[in-house]
């Protein structure tokens, strides 16, 4: 069960949807986020990644159909479940983790991804800076 405090405020899911969007020099872009449980989340893990149990979050971008322009950039769906065991032992608050997940979800439907060294090194520089444009610290940061 998830706590409406627990979700982040549609102002803030909007707000780092523009810091995002702008920092992966994108104008505009249609986006859905989809919260759900850690049953749901492991049964797309699984059909879409081949992984098993649930993990903090998914991107499925969207394809425009050949000479179509939607404006669709596609789908993150978050897991809280996943996102609240993943910040207990640490000194990241939960709303930089959701902030966090969402841009890093953001950027893989604006065709950023992680797959080499350097492609993850240009992702999360582009995450560190639009968290620390949001006010969010720098999650990469080793102390």
């Amino acid at each position: 069960v998830v706590s409406d405090s627990e979700v982040p405020l549609l102002r803030d899911v909007e707000r780092w949807t523009r810091k995002t969007l702008g920092a992966a020099k994108h104008s505009e872009g249609a986006v859905t986020l989809r919260v759900v449980s850690e049953a749901e989340m492991a049964s797309y893990n699984e059909q879409f990644r081949g992984q098993s149990g649930a993990t903090n979050v998914l991107s499925f971008p969207f394809d425009d159909p050949p000479g179509v322009r939607t404006g669709i950039l596609g789908d993150i769906v978050v897991c809280p479940a996943v996102l609240r065991r993943e910040v207990e032992d640490s000194t990241t608050s939960l709303a930089a983790h959701w902030a966090h997940m969402f841009i890093h979800g953001m950027l893989h439907l604006c065709g950023y991804d992680h797959q080499s060294d350097s492609e993850a090194t240009a992702m999360q520089s582009v995450e560190s800076d639009v968290l620390k444009a949001l006010g969010f610290p720098d999650p990469y940061r080793i102390f």
